[in-house]
């Protein structure tokens, strides 16, 4: 009984709240998805049923929660990323590294836009239902090799060949099938640096199904 008390005593109040590892969502915001408010006691706060209500947001993958005794409660959540973003009418659909739905929008954010690819149908809060699977799967496979490689790419044309016209700024293009551009992502990156070194910002890098590369100071 004693020890009930020494528990329950104002000593093990919450008196800070701390977010780790969130760049999507604000610590405001996930505090709110949390409902955990400052004053509680920290034993009676941050149950698998507090973890569920973070783990609603679409944002978020994974919660935990830890206590740091007397009074400190620090939320880690684990963050889905916009990898893929497919304009549905008048909207962006928004997808993860797998292709699973995030969330919906005005705006891209920062994933890669791709068009050549065309939703069939959609309901809120599933994926989509694209009219060629193995073509979007092959546009977000190109996508995250290039991620993976710590490029970026602002949007992808992708057609039925597989043809690729990748953006990496509006004046600066990669043209070449999806496969040709990750067989040789090592030597793409190396052109894209050496780009950057002269202060290149306009033109074409094509890359063939042989490996050669080549590059256009004039974009198509």
């Amino acid at each position: 009984m004693l020890l009930y008390f020494f528990l329950s005593s104002s000593i093990f109040n919450i008196n800070d709240i701390r977010v780790e590892n969130n760049a999507l969502l604000s610590d405001q915001q996930i505090i709110e998805l949390s409902g955990i408010e400052k004053g509680k006691n920290i034993f009676a706060a941050g149950g698998v049923g507090t973890i569920r209500e973070i783990e609603k947001n679409p944002y978020v993958s994974d919660a935990k929660i830890n206590r740091k005794l007397p009074g400190m409660l620090i939320i880690s959540v684990t963050e889905k990323e916009p990898v893929v973003a497919v304009k549905y009418r008048n909207q962006y659909i928004l997808l993860d590294s797998n292709g699973d739905y995030i969330d919906a929008g005005d705006s891209p954010m920062y994933a890669t836009v791709v068009t050549g690819v065309d939703i069939k149908k959609w309901q809120k809060g599933k994926n989509p239902d694209f009219k060629d699977e193995v073509l979007f799967n092959e546009s977000l496979k190109l996508i995250n090799g290039i991620n993976n490689a710590g490029m970026y790419l602002k949007k992808a044309e992708i057609s039925a060949s597989f043809n690729i016209k990748g953006y990496v700024s509006d004046t600066l293009v990669v043209s070449g099938t999806s496969t040709a551009i990750l067989s040789n992502i090592d030597n793409l990156k190396y052109i894209l640096f050496d780009l950057d070194q002269k202060g290149i910002q306009r033109g074409i890098i094509r890359i063939g199904e042989d490996g050669y590369s080549s590059f256009s100071p004039v974009t198509e």
